[in-house]
């Protein structure tokens, strides 16, 4: 093992020039099938004498420097930089040995296991706090925003810009089947966030004495393994019907939640995520209504154009795609997990056929009834009284404000059931309500 790893990372470290970047189709339909095969088998051939020169310079460079001991696997492979590098061969081979392929069809392996659900939402729409309510069932393996690998893996040219969706797709498919891509498991190693936002993967690494860096991803996959169900929450999806590649090759496991929130309220909540020490400034001037666009992954200022565009995409989604979507996707409104925590848990539990913990009982005890986070206390703070939260936007938006985000985003606004608000005072009085029944042809949660 140690011959083997440290060799690939000579290769990689001293003879990085025969392992150029694979060139991917300039198309992206969310699969790559024989075209990255073709290419890589082409590749290797081609250079299958250079690497083993290679191999062989490696093996008397380990030679000559091996202490007497040989007492560990890691060192070299713990270097960031080479470590990226072997997990962006190992994932190559991997797809190249066809045990991965991306267009494949699979049986079912996970069958017999319990229920895979994945959370689509965009950021500032209350995902963290529904995924807390599975990442704090002992059960349950909850994954982090793991498609926040992606732009790291453009960067580092692992993958081609125009091969995210297919990557996404293929990341979260691997995820809900617990295979850890080995680049994803060296990116958990580098983004902490996802190992103190997942209560599995905090456990897994309080075990090793909080190495984290030591587990490697066959064990990811059998710590996944070991859980009943599996939970994933990402921001990053953005087109759902993209995801019935996952759901088809997945069989009866996948449930998708279509999480939403008021457009009223994500404006508010990016407002004080971005600028938390100017909140009695408007949205116009924080540039939040009207911009193009922006780059959610990196949460540069938002804007409510660019929540809705991704509303109305989803929604033409569900419209075109009802068929497989009507029993797959769930509509879910954050307000109405928001006027009873408890209930709707209970509720969420129930439909999905799951089992409810005391743990997390005990946990929507003591965070839904707080005061709302101050700015100290951080913006990603679960803590909070979620009934006031779900309408604090109605006392801190002028009625000037809340009208052009109606403007904006009136005819999604409606299907989800948000009722526009006509004046000033029907805007400030809580009792009039600004919610009703969805018109979205999808079972609501």
């Amino acid at each position: 093992m140690v011959i083997y790893k440290a060799s690939q990372a000579v290769i990689l470290v001293f003879f990085p020039a025969p392992l150029q970047r694979i060139s991917l189709p300039s198309h992206d339909n969310g699969l790559i099938g024989r075209s990255l095969h073709t290419n890589m088998e082409y590749l290797l051939k081609k250079q299958f004498v250079f690497l083993i020169t290679c191999v062989i310079v490696a093996v008397c460079v380990i030679f000559f420097s091996k202490t007497s001991d040989d007492s560990t696997e890691y060192g070299l492979y713990n270097n960031a930089s080479v470590r990226r590098r072997l997990a962006e061969l190992e994932w190559r081979i991997e797809n190249f040995r066809g045990r991965k392929m991306i267009n494949s069809v699979e049986p079912c392996p996970n069958d017999q296991l319990g229920k895979r659900i994945l959370i689509v939402a965009k950021a500032r729409s209350g995902s963290t706090f529904l995924g807390e309510l599975f990442n704090r069932n002992p059960s349950v393996f909850y994954s982090f925003e793991p498609l926040r690998v992606i732009p790291d893996m453009v960067r580092y040219e692992a993958i081609s810009d125009n091969y995210r969706t297919s990557m996404s797709v293929e990341i979260l498919h691997n995820l809900v089947n617990c295979d850890f891509m080995t680049y994803y498991a060296y990116h958990i190693h580098g983004w902490r966030l996802s190992i103190f936002e997942s209560m599995a993967l905090k456990k897994a690494c309080q075990a090793r004495n909080d190495k984290c860096s030591e587990i490697l991803p066959s064990d990811m996959n059998s710590i996944c393994a070991s859980y009943d169900h599996m939970v994933v929450k990402s921001i990053r999806v953005e087109d759902v019907s993209t995801l019935q590649n996952i759901v088809d090759r997945a069989c009866s496991n996948l449930e998708i939640v279509f999480l939403v929130r008021d457009p009223r309220a994500v404006a508010t909540s990016r407002k004080h995520f971005k600028f938390p020490t100017r909140s009695k400034s408007s949205l116009t001037d924080l540039n939040l209504v009207g911009a193009k666009d922006m780059d959610l992954a990196d949460l540069h200022p938002a804007n409510v154009n660019s929540y809705c565009a991704w509303l109305r995409t989803n929604i033409r989604a569900v419209q075109d795609n009802l068929e497989w979507m009507r029993n797959r996707v769930h509509l879910l409104r954050y307000e109405d997990i928001a006027k009873n925590v408890t209930r709707k848990a209970i509720d969420l539990y129930d439909f999905f056929s799951m089992e409810m913990s005391e743990d997390v009982m005990r946990w929507i005890e003591s965070n839904t009834h707080a005061q709302a986070p101050t700015h100290a206390q951080g913006t990603m703070n679960t803590k909070r009284n979620s009934a006031s939260t779900a309408q604090a936007w109605r006392h801190e938006l002028g009625f000037r404000e809340v009208d052009m985000v109606q403007n904006v985003c009136g005819d999604v606004m409606e299907t989800l059931g948000y009722i526009e608000a006509k004046t000033e005072e029907e805007l400030k009085d809580i009792s009039v309500p600004l919610e009703t029944t969805p018109l979205l042809e999808l079972v609501s949660l």
